[in-house]
């Protein structure tokens, strides 16, 4: 009998998990190839407070190698 009942318990805990994964919201897609900011060179730019407003925006398929 106790065997049973575990064999009912390991089950019904692999069910809760199994709807658990599957209840997740969607994977999210972030494109990443818009509001680039380039400069040619060193800029010393390490600072979180960098002013870089007078560098040109591109989008990454346009950014110069």
């Amino acid at each position: 009998m106790k065997s049973k009942a575990r064999i009912v318990l390991s089950f019904s805990l692999l069910l809760a998990t199994t709807t658990f994964i599957s209840a997740s919201p969607p994977r999210e897609t972030i494109r990443f190839d818009s509001d680039w900011k380039f400069f040619r060179g060193d800029a010393d730019a390490e600072s979180p407070s960098f002013d870089d407003s007078s560098w040109r925006s591109r989008r990454a398929a346009q950014l110069e190698h």
